[in-house]
């Protein structure tokens, strides 16, 4: 989207949030077939997540489609820093949880990892294309639910984005709903040319 040069870029975390699950779903059937490849397993034995949502906390629902992914992002991690020009970048804590369900536990747990790796590499690998985020450093894996059903298993893994150029601190528009300072789109331009003579 364009970014007004009044207000300069207003960053909001729901943006890395969603563009997160599009890096996800776009990379995940190949990074899943590296890591079944690097652990002896056919390829296409475990299937990519189905069902994406950024509810604010790993929970399953009934009835949900698995395998499943959730991308959060609760918050900053420590304070933001501003540059010569005024521009701040800030840094923020993203959790990806992924679910899925297999015949028998020893399953669902190494398919639960496969899925777990395979979003580490693709956030490491591939995180840094969004245009806005400055670099990706993982923090950490775990898996929180191991006792519901022994075939449903769940993994997290959590990662600081520092993304640049989230606010700018300078004068903002004089006049509050000024129209100067909309990204209106014109449906119609008009030129007139001058012809002068040589």
């Amino acid at each position: 989207m364009p970014i007004n040069s009044v207000f300069s870029r207003i960053f909001v975390p729901q943006v890395l949030e969603s563009d997160t699950e599009d890096i996800l779903q776009e990379w995940f059937p190949t990074y899943i077939q590296e890591v079944e490849s690097q652990v002896g397993l056919t390829m296409g034995t475990v299937v990519p997540p189905v069902n994406y949502t950024s509810r604010n906390k790993y929970d399953a629902l009934k009835g949900e489609e698995l395998p499943k992914c959730v991308v959060i992002s609760p918050g900053l991690v420590g304070v933001p820093t501003k540059d010569g020009q005024g521009k701040y970048r800030a840094t923020w804590r993203l959790g990806i949880g992924l679910a899925t369900v297999a015949p028998d536990e020893a399953t669902a747990q190494l398919n639960a990892q496969i899925l777990g790796m395979a979003a580490v590499a693709i956030m490491l690998q591939e995180g840094g294309s969004l245009g806005y985020v400055s670099w990706v450093d993982w923090q950490s894996s775990d898996l929180p639910i191991q006792d519901q059903l022994k075939q449903y298993r769940a993994i997290s893994a959590w990662f600081t984005i520092n993304v640049q150029n989230v606010v700018t601190h300078k004068p903002g528009p004089a006049i509050p709903n000024a129209e100067p300072y909309s990204n209106s789109i014109a449906d119609t331009v008009s030129v007139v040319l001058d012809k002068i003579p040589n």
